[in-house]
Order: C-alpha cells, then structure tokens, then sequence
C-alpha cells in the first residue's frame, strides 16, 4: 500500500504561540519522521505565485545539464 502526502495548512506557524500553531508543528514533524514528505498550504503571502510566474520558474528543468551546472551556488560547487 503507498502511503498518502498529507497537505498541511502552515498559516498558524507565522502566529502567536497557540495549541493549534502547536498542533501544526506536530502534523509536521509526524509526516517529517513517517514518509518524509508534505505539501503545504495557505503559506502567507503565496498570491504572488500566479500561473504565470510558476511556468517561469519551472523552465529550469527544461535548461540543459550544463546550463544547470552554471546556476550551482558556491556551496555545491567549490570552484566558484
């Protein structure tokens, strides 16, 4: 059986401490230790995101290998 990516809401994260930023934290941290995965939502100030803007930045994987090698930060790639 293949376990299901539980979509988490994350808005009460960027509150005031509460139980239910606290029960937020703790959805996450089980998805975290059980398959390792979530998806978010309700991520505050996501509106810039539009349908357009996301095509943009998908395009980088259509860059060839050489061209993503370029965009490597220092971090992953010491010779720059």
């Amino acid at each position: 059986m293949r376990p299901d990516i539980e979509t988490i809401g994350i808005a009460d994260l960027f509150g005031p401490p509460s139980p239910v930023r606290d029960r937020t934290d703790a959805r996450i941290m089980t998805a975290a230790a059980g398959i390792g995965f979530l998806a978010v939502r309700d991520f505050p100030g996501d509106g810039w995101l539009t349908p357009d803007k996301r095509a943009r930045l998908l395009r980088i994987f259509a860059l060839p290998d050489a061209g993503k090698q370029e965009l490597l930060r220092w971090n992953f790639d010491h010779t720059k």
